[in-house]
């Protein structure tokens, strides 16, 4: 007699709500029993490497989940016990206390899956145990989409005996790309155990021969499809032009640089026409890839231009997405090499590779093109460098090595150095220095003191900085009886210090989940790249996009992450979008006056700061055009607009000496002549784009321009360098100087993530997630800049400590009674008071 559960059905694709409701009775009585699948050769005999990892439950049941219910793994003579042969080794994951028939064990495949590929599903299922007749036993994937929606594709099923294995087949293919795929074995009736033994997915492309790594690459393969022209242009397509296939060219002037061909985008009437491969469902997201290839230029009279390296996306919602790879100045002469990285954060349903540039009828060459996982970058080796002015012990000869040398006696009393001190440093000491080498075992011996204030010295006035963003603190306790004053234990620890670090983030970013979790953890403050700009809200005049802003800035009021508006306005030429160069005066006036209406009205209260006009030392589009007044009034009116906002200048090379342009002094004028104007100038942007950074020199320009009283942020923060230790060193500089002065009020890096950075080696994550020296840097310093403490309550019925501003908990125990608060430390020259009643 066959055991029927009720949960099954005949459609293949079924939606949430009739898969949500598989909790029916049953009229048949079931007696425990098992499932087992167990893998075959490979996928209809095949030889497809499987999309699963961890498919045969070597590691136990990582990477896979247990749905609502109970696993373990067992051994194959343990699973003889269960009454039921395996012929060769291996292990088995048992699922337990099911109560639904959807209930089993499932893997995430989102990343290992893409559209248009056909995958193979084969295992070896069985029941065990006290089950009478036979069980049914499927597999399913779970669809998540991004509007929320869920779906279920039934993949296949199979009847199964005790005592016997049955084999379960099934094919699957994606016509769209869901947020997320789960792939999961399930069916029998709630109460029925479920033994799982190795399972296969493998993939085949579209003629049915069985690719690689489930239709991805992930090694040394070039995933680029005839890559060198030998199966002519297969493969290949014009993007927006024609192409063809060539030996030779120029009266046999041009040859191939390798190989026997080599292919020509022709009959380009666009600058962004080009040859174009669709590499769809052939790369992974968050996986980096390396491109390159061989280019050069033909015909028009043309004979050097950019050729570019480009990745048209289109995400699973539909966005289109365009990531610049690679460019390089190619020339009519010889062919020239090209090579940059991408990296995909979201699952797209369409990727597109393809090289475009040059002027409409210049001829694009390439001879061949390769993408292929990229490779690891060497660590980097820690430079040998003295004098280092952060991060190091300010005092001379700490440790006691070379006697008193750097020492002295400080009065007429006389220093010696001893040895049989303590080798463990006290806990008190150690809270405030944290992880520390074990102390030397040397002392200093002061003699003939005959004052209290005699003892050993040493000057270091030369060695401090003036260093501030902290206040004392008296927690006063009231309700304790003073015979338990030092009995009480309080905990002091800073779980947010409130100094604004923030980073550049896109909307591409987003996409990436590790990106998400790192910006979320570390920063609280945003600025988008380039969302909020004007040649993005507004490509063509009347197409608006505000869509991309929307995610960022939903994402952010999620997290509670304050944000900056970058940038109303844009002063440099070679950043305004081509129709607003073709409108007259009249024209371009009103233009200006729909933009200003149009994002802070929609935007209202949202944003904290505002660039106003980007770079206004380095460009002069709207002044050249619509007179010197432009500028004020842009700020007068995004001051009407949105009056809780605050409007910044913002502008480059302020900080490092390297441009006369906009040196300190400059850019002091330029206030000032914006302020007699009007202009409502709220703050002082500095963007930060630095290398080999001097402190003495970067406090220098704060201080001079810190005598206009107006807060200074470092808006773009990033520091490059191909040595990681280097970069590391470079960013400490910059972080310890804006931290330290005054006027500085907030930082912003310019992101953070290998491939989303406007400038190479200025990374803190690699792009695949590993955080690198410069990261591990930043993210030290931020724990350094939290204040922790612990003691006793003193007989005053108080605990005094210092401590930067920000958040903190406050755990105090007596006996068996503890009390715990929250508080935020403000700014503030007398000390804060903090009551807490016992």
């Amino acid at each position: 007699m066959k055991s029927l559960c009720a949960c099954f059905f005949t459609s293949s694709v079924f939606n949430s709500h009739s898969h949500s409701h598989w909790n029916h009775n049953h009229s048949h009585s079931h007696s425990q029993s098992q499932i087992m699948a167990g893998s075959i050769s490979g996928p209809s005999g095949g030889n497809a490497a499987n999309i699963l990892l961890n498919h045969d439950f070597s590691g136990g049941l990582d990477s896979w989940h247990v749905n609502c219910c109970d696993g373990y793994v067992v051994s194959a003579e343990e699973v003889s016990q269960l009454g039921i042969s395996m012929e060769t080794d291996g292990n088995c994951a048992v699922i337990t206390s099911r109560k639904e028939c959807w209930q089993g064990l499932e893997q995430d495949i989102t990343s290992r899956v893409s559209i248009g590929s056909t995958y193979i599903v084969s295992a070896l299922v069985g029941i065990s145990g006290l089950s009478q007749g036979s069980n049914d036993v499927q597999a399913t994937l779970k669809l998540e989409y991004h509007d929320s929606a869920t779906s279920y594709l039934f993949i296949g099923r199979t009847s199964v005996t005790r005592g016997n294995w049955k084999k379960l087949e099934g094919t699957f293919s994606l016509s769209t790309m869901p947020k997320r795929v789960v792939f999961y074995l399930e069916g029998p009736a709630p109460g029925v155990d479920i033994l799982i033994r190795p399972v296969e997915i493998g993939c085949s492309n579209p003629n049915n021969n069985i690719a690689r790594t489930g239709c991805v690459s992930t090694g040394e393969d070039n995933i680029v499809i005839n890559p060198q022209f030998d199966d002519g242009l297969n493969n290949w397509s014009g993007r927006g032009c024609k192409i063809a296939l060539h030996d030779s060219m120029g009266d046999g002037k041009i040859l191939p640089k390798s190989g026997k061909f080599f292919a020509s985008a022709t009959e380009r009437t666009q600058s962004w026409n080009g040859i174009q491969q669709d590499i769809t469902g052939r790369v992974q997201r968050k996986l980096a890839y390396e491109v390159t290839t061989s280019v050069r230029i033909f015909g028009n009279n043309v004979t050097t231009a950019d050729v570019r390296a480009t990745l048209y996306v289109q995400t699973s919602d539909l966005r289109d997405q365009y990531i610049g790879i690679a460019n390089v100045q190619a020339t009519d002469k010889d062919w020239i090499d090209m090579q940059g990285k991408f990296l995909l954060n979201g699952s797209p349903s369409k990727v597109v590779i393809y090289l475009e540039g040059p002027p409409p009828g210049t001829d694009i060459l390439v001879n061949s093109l390769v993408v292929k996982r990229a490779p690891k970058t060497p660590p980097s080796t820690p430079p040998d460098i003295k004098g280092v002015a952060f991060g190091v012990n300010v005092i001379e000869n700490s440790n006691l090595a070379d006697g008193t040398n750097g020492w002295y006696p400080l009065g007429n009393c006389t220093l010696s150095v001893k040895t049989g001190s303590p080798h463990i440093m006290p806990p008190m000491a150690r809270d405030s220095l944290g992880p520390h080498e074990l102390l030397s075992g040397r002392y200093i011996l002061v003699t003939n003191r005959t004052q209290t204030w005699m003892g050993p010295a040493q000057t270091i006035t030369d060695k401090l900085k003036l260093f501030i963003r902290k206040r004392d603190v008296t927690l006063k306790f009231s309700g304790l009886d003073a015979s338990n004053y030092s009995k009480t234990s309080v905990q002091v620890r800073q779980i947010q210090n409130n100094f604004p670090v923030g980073t550049c983030i896109s909307r591409m970013n987003i996409d990436n989940e590790d990106f998400v979790d790192f910006f979320v953890k570390h920063f609280n403050w945003a600025v988008f790249g380039n969302e909020l700009k004007w040649y993005w809200t507004e490509p063509q005049q009347g197409n608006f996009n505000y869509k991309d802003a929307d995610d960022l800035l939903n994402l952010c009021q999620k997290n509670k992450i304050e944000t900056r508006g970058h940038c109303i306005f844009w002063e440099v030429d070679g950043t305004v979008q081509q129709w607003i160069k073709a409108l007259n005066k009249t024209d371009l006036m009103a233009a200006v006056q729909n933009r200003l209406n149009g994002l802070l009205t929609r935007y209202k209260g949202k944003f904290n700061h505002y660039d106003v006009n980007n770079e206004m030392l380095h460009g002069s589009f709207y002044q050249d055009r619509l007179g010197k007044d432009i500028r004020a009034n842009m700020f007068k009116t995004a001051n009407q607009l949105d009056p809780a906002a605050t409007l910044f200048v913002n502008d480059y090379h302020v900080e490092d000496g390297c441009d006369t342009r906009s040196c300190p002094e400059k850019y002091i004028e330029h206030i000032l002549d914006l302020q007699e104007q009007g202009s409502p100038v709220g703050g002082i942007g500095i963007q930060g784009h630095i290398d080999s950074p001097v402190g003495p020199i970067v406090c220098s320009s704060l201080d001079k321009l810190g005598i206009l009283g107006l807060p200074i942020w470092f808006t773009e923060l990033d520091v490059s360098s191909t040595n990681e230790y280097v970069r590391a060193d470079d960013l400490e500089v910059m972080l310890r100087e804006a931290m330290a002065h005054p006027a500085v009020e907030g930082l912003m890096l310019w992101g953070f993530w290998e491939l989303f950075m406007s400038r190479d080696n200025s990374h803190l994550v690699n792009a695949e997630g590993e955080i690198n020296e410069a990261g591990k840097r930043f993210l030290a310093l931020k724990q350094e800049w939290l204040s922790h403490s612990h003691g006793n309550v003193d007989q005053q019925g108080q605990y005094n400590f210092r401590g930067f501003h920000g958040t903190y908990k406050v755990d105090i125990v007596i006996d068996t009674k503890k009390v715990s608060k929250t508080f935020v430390l403000d700014k503030g020259d007398s000390p804060m008071v903090v009551s807490i009643d016992f």
